[in-house]
């Protein structure tokens, strides 16, 4: 049996465990294409012997998923907060420890289900990587900058997505395809800005290569929000880079794992932002206890337990986890079961607790998202970033200087190919001035290479750069 054939058999070994409606590492497609043998016939028929050991005791998903721990965006998520900004809180989520919070609820769902735990981690730590500093307030502030700028009133749905490689030279179809580019995909309630969109983007842009991700990582990553459900079956990607085809669906590369994060990572926040609310006496205990009287006054066969938590002072609110993922073990285990075809349904909460979680939603989005985003600290950070952009946008060479320091940085995650780049980069000096020109004379590109750079920044850069803005 040659080394292929062997690393076959030990991920077999490997999910010996998980279901049959589980995804398997066998059934891999990558980017590019590719599927899970064309990889690794290469490696193991190679001469690299690092290259070989490094595959030889990891599953495919946790080498996608060790690209995205060890990348410098993940990094950077822990000086992007996940709630509250600038106010001194007592208790303050950052975007990093929200992520090791859905890839521990996932793993623990995914368990419990007997689903792939390898490709559930790897989604969950990457689902917020597109984030921009200060949490939702950022996003909200690229979006109204994006349709402040942009020459439309309507959100405009494109083909594809230009990355730069695809430029070779400065003839107009290769500039009319950059121009082509915004938003991504068909959903028409897709804004502008999206961080799931975004995360897809900037792992292109990493500086690894990136045909080594594979589909169902991707679309759990681009896709990891509830609200997508609507719109899986019709949803459908598709661009051309550097002569191939990359395409995600809906109805091929939604797995059951990607729909595990989808309610981890709501879990995740719904505990998070009571625990946040509560330490910092901004939500008070009684008004949940009153939620909760009033819906298990209507409901019998609500569970005891969710009253007793709620009636106790100061409320557990941590034991919640425990419910929530039982919960999603328990009734999609039965579901799961009686199912001619499992792979095909749909994840969920059963009625009793879905209706206790969608409350609480609300309830924190009313009392905690609405107030907070409205405070002055919110309010003065999304200036912050709307105008760090404005001062890009009118000062494209201060932009393009921003840029060129920053990409000496060993510490900045992203390729932003735009000017002085030498040819042994693959770019001749031609290439150098299409960037640096659509830089300056092209307002939508001008716009996309912006949002690109904001995005990665982390909180404290944002201070530190719009400290020194004249115009700010």
């Amino acid at each position: 049996m040659d080394e292929f054939e062997e690393y076959k058999l030990w991920i077999e070994n490997v999910e010996c465990n998980f279901s049959d409606y589980a995804f398997s590492n066998l059934d891999i497609k990558y980017l590019d294409g590719t599927n899970f043998s064309d990889h690794y016939k290469k490696i193991f028929s190679g001469s690299d012997i690092i290259k070989m050991q490094r595959n030889k005791y990891r599953t495919p998903f946790q080498l996608e998923r060790d690209r995205i721990l060890y990348s410098l965006m993940f990094q950077r998520l822990a000086d992007k907060t996940q709630l509250f900004t600038s106010e001194k809180i007592n208790f303050i989520e950052n975007r990093h420890t929200h992520s090791l919070k859905v890839m521990q609820i996932s793993r623990s769902i995914a368990r419990g289900l007997k689903l792939n735990e390898d490709l559930v981690e790897t989604i969950a730590l990457g689902h917020d990587i597109g984030h921009p500093p200060f949490a939702h307030i950022g996003e909200n502030a690229l979006e109204e900058w994006i349709k402040e700028k942009l020459p439309i009133k309507k959100n405009v749905l494109f083909k594809d997505l230009p990355i730069l490689e695809t430029i070779t030279n400065g003839n107009k179809n290769s500039r009319e395809k950059v121009k082509e580019y915004f938003t991504l995909g068909n959903d028409p309630k897709e804004k502008f800005f999206m961080h799931g969109r975004q995360g897809f983007r900037l792992l292109l842009k990493q500086k690894i290569d990136f045909f080594r991700f594979s589909k169902s990582v991707m679309y759990g990553i681009w896709r990891h929000s509830i609200k997508n459900f609507n719109t899986d079956e019709e949803f459908y990607f598709v661009m051309k880079i550097k002569e191939k085809e990359i395409s995600l669906s809906g109805k091929e590369d939604l797995t059951l794992e990607a729909q595990v994060v989808r309610y981890a990572d709501d879990i995740a926040w719904v505990v998070s932002d009571l625990q946040e609310g509560f330490h910092n006496n901004i939500l008070k205990y009684k008004q949940i206890k009153e939620i909760i009287d009033e819906i298990y006054d209507q409901n019998t066969t609500l569970t005891l337990r969710i009253k007793d938590i709620f009636s106790e002072m100061p409320i557990k609110v941590s034991e919640l986890l425990t419910i929530f993922i039982s919960d999603i073990i328990e009734n999609n285990m039965k579901k799961f079961k009686d199912a001619e075809n499992p792979k095909a349904l749909k994840i969920s909460f059963s009625e009793d607790i879905n209706t206790i979680f969608e409350e609480l939603k609300k309830f924190i989005k009313e009392n905690l998202h609405n107030k907070y985003f409205m405070a002055r600290g919110s309010q003065v950070n999304k200036e912050r970033i709307k105008a760090l952009c404005n001062w890009y946008y009118d000062n494209p060479n201060e932009f393009l200087n921003e840029i060129a320091n920053k990409m000496k940085e060993t510490t900045f995650p992203i390729n932003l190919k735009i000017k002085k780049f030498t040819k042994k980069e693959g770019f001749n000096h031609s290439n150098d001035e299409l960037y640096e020109n659509l830089v300056k004379k092209d307002n939508i590109y001008k716009i996309t290479i912006i949002v690109d750079f904001i995005s990665v920044l982390t909180d404290h850069e944002v201070y530190r750069m719009s400290e020194t803005m004249p115009t700010f």
